[in-house]
Order: C-alpha cells, then sequence, then structure tokens
C-alpha cells in the first residue's frame, strides 16, 4: 500500500517516488558539474606543495578523479538517506508559496554548486576515501556497528585518507577565490547580447511564473474554497479537485510576464518596468493573503507542526522580498547588494534546513 507522501506516486502496488530519480540525477550532475567547474577554473589551482613535473598531473586528472569519486561514493553510500530527506524536506516547505520556492529554490541550488560545493568536497573526499578503507579492512558498512574496531582498520583508513587529504590542504588555499570568482560570474557579469546578468535573468523568470502561479492560486482559492483549495494545493492529495483550465491561464500570464520584461531589457521601456513592478506587488499581496488563509487554517489541523518550518521559512522570505522591493529605488549599488544578501540568506537557510534534515531528520530505510 503506497504511502501518502507528496512527490510520490503509486503504480500498481510498487511506489514510485520523484526524490528516487533526483537522487539519480544527482549521481550524473554533481560529479559532472564539480569536473567542468573544476577545469573552466583550473587556473585558480597551482597545487605548489607538489614538484613542477608532477602538477600538471595533478592539476588534470588526479584532483578531480579523486573528488569526483568522492562524491559518487558518497551519493552511493547514502541514497536512501538522501531520496528520504528530499521527501521530509518537500513536506516542511510544502506552504511556502510557490513565487519563494520557485525564485530561491532555484538560487539555492546555484548557491551549493558555486559556493558549498567547492568547499566541502575536498572534505566528503577525505570521508570517503577514510570510510572506504574502513569497509575493505573491517568488512563492515556501518561505523557504529558494536563490533570491536581492529587497530589495522583504522591504519588502513589513515593510509586511504593521506592522498585526499594533501589535495584538500592544497585546495583550500584556492576555494575561496574559486566561489569569489563563480560568484561574480553570476551576479555581475552581463550575458552575451543582453544587459542583464544570469541573476537578474532568473530573478525576471522566476518573479514572472511565481507571479502567474500566484495568480492561478488566488483563482482556485476563489473557486474551491478555503477548506478545498488547501487540500488541493497544500496537501495534494485531491487531484480531482485541481482546475485545467487554471493551468492554462497561468502558462499564458507567465508567457506574457517575460515577454514583457525581455522587451523592457531589450528596449530599456522605463514604463515597462514600472508595469512589472506593479504586477510582482499585486502577486506579493496575493501571496500574503493566501498565506494568512493557510495559516489560519492549519493551526487546526492535525499536521500543522509538520508544515512548521515552512511557515517559518515563508516569513523570512516575505521579509527579504519586501526589503528587495522597498531599496528597488535606491541608488543601484544599494540594491545590489541587498539583493545578494537577500539571496544568500534565503538560499543558505535551504540548504541548512536540508543538511538538518539529512543529519536528523532521515533514515537509511527505504
Amino acid at each position: 500500500m503506497g504511502l501518502k507522501q507528496h512527490g510520490n506516486r503509486t503504480i500498481g502496488k510498487k511506489e514510485f517516488k520523484v526524490s528516487r530519480i533526483i537522487v539519480v540525477l544527482a549521481v550524473v550532475l554533481i560529479p559532472t558539474i564539480f569536473f567542468l567547474l573544476y577545469f573552466a577554473y583550473r587556473d585558480v589551482f597551482d597545487f605548489s606543495f607538489v614538484p613542477a613535473w608532477s602538477g600538471s598531473v595533478f592539476l588534470r586528472w588526479a584532483a578531480p578523479i579523486s573528488f569526483i569519486i568522492g562524491w559518487l561514493v558518497m551519493i552511493l553510500m547514502f541514497a536512501n538517506r538522501l531520496s528520504n530527506t528530499i521527501d521530509k524536506v518537500d513536506v516542511s516547505f510544502r506552504v511556502i508559496p510557490s513565487r519563494y520556492k520557485i525564485f530561491y529554490g532555484i538560487t539555492a541550488v546555484i548557491v551549493f554548486l558555486g559556493i558549498v560545493l567547492p568547499f566541502i568536497t575536498p572534505v566528503i573526499c577525505i570521508l570517503m576515501f577514510a570510510s572506504f578503507g574502513f569497509q575493505i579492512s573491517t568488512l563492515r558498512k556501518d561505523w557504529d556497528e558494536s563490533d570491536r574496531t581492529p587497530k589495522i582498520a583504522w591504519i588502513v583508513m589513515a593510509l586511504f585518507a593521506v592522498f585526499p587529504l594533501l589535495l584538500a590542504i592544497a585546495a583550500y588555499e584556492d576555494i575561496y577565490q574559486l566561489s569569489e570568482q563563480i560568484w561574480i560570474f553570476y551576479s555581475s557579469v552581463p550575458l552575451v547580447g543582453t544587459e542583464g546578468t544570469l541573476l537578474e535573468i532568473l530573478y525576471r523568470i522566476s518573479m514572472s511564473m511565481a507571479t502567474a502561479i500566484t495568480i492561478g492560486s488566488l483563482i482556485t482559492l476563489i473557486k474551491l474554497g478555503a477548506s478545498d483549495y488547501e487540500q488541493a494545493e497544500i496537501k495534494a492529495e485531491r487531484e480531482d479537485l485541481r482546475i485545467g483550465w487554471v493551468r492554462v491561464v497561468e502558462f499564458f500570464l507567465f508567457a506574457l510576464f517575460i515577454m514583457i520584461e525581455f522587451i523592457r531589457m531589450a528596449e530599456e521601456i522605463p514604463s515597462l518596468g514600472v508595469l512589472m513592478q506593479v504586477i510582482y506587488w499585486i502577486g506579493l499581496g496575493i501571496v500574503l493573503f493566501i498565506t494568512v488563509v493557510n495559516l489560519i487554517r492549519g493551526r487546526s489541523q492535525p499536521d500543522f507542526r509538520r508544515h512548521l518550518i515552512g511557515y517559518i521559512l515563508t516569513a523570512i522570505l516575505m521579509g527579504l522580498n519586501l526589503l528587495i522591493f522597498s531599496f528597488s529605488t535606491l541608488d543601484p549599488n544599494v540594491a545590489f547588494q541587498i539583493k545578494n544578501w537577500s539571496i544568500i540568506i534565503s538560499a543558505s537557510v535551504y540548504i541548512l534546513v536540508f543538511f538538518f534534515m539529512f543529519f536528523f531528520g532521515a533514515t537509511d530505510d527505504d
């Protein structure tokens, strides 16, 4: 019998979990992205601790391959825990308005890949190599099994950790510079053929999509009423309550908003910018209204505490969004810094919640 869990689909008697597909994709994407980042910024790493004749070997092969192996071992070893963590985070974030989940969720992924990934990769590599040495010397999978660990196992673990430790010592000297360059490219360098940065374009696309979805949510709320809306939009357990034509309206609005945004950026028409700001303010007002409705109704629901993290994060994201809007007419440099820090803070909250769920909320069970 399938579990009633968001993101899962039941096929026959077997349960299909979207989170497992995400883990499978991570096995391919995280090593690939790290490999591309490494070679795109390979000049940052000089490996001055090794002789000149072997530096190119470390740079081109030993370091990236070792770090990638570390990630592959970690993902495969904790595949079930990662999948369960994704499910738990999804439950906690289910009450967050779509406009925030879309923009800040994507930004959290970018911040993780561009800033967090370089910093934690050497640590992951050391732990996974040591863990592999532990397993082959003891034939045990769990570190906390009751059997006493022989001394030879600790020696083997230390030997396996020596090489990635040397790589980590070399890498951490330049990791800050690497992350800084990635963030500068993301937030400051205009893309070819446009005057907008990747951050700005992502912001406009996400705000357009989220505002369209927000308007669709208001239509759904009006058509169904608060009780059925909560089941259709929040619990995602009543597919029969979803209104198909609302999705068409959302898609049309999204396409319209995107068209206006790109015309504004290409032609530099101030009036279109003012129009979109008004639309975004209206969308923010709708989000506040819907969130209050969900919060009031949610307090009477038995699973309210399960969504408490989502309500708290919603308040944080709304505050950051209001901050961005409030300072958007000030000095461009001030607005730019506020937007950068608001994005970093909100993305960090997403990442920290995921790590918390991974270490304390999820299990390795299927």
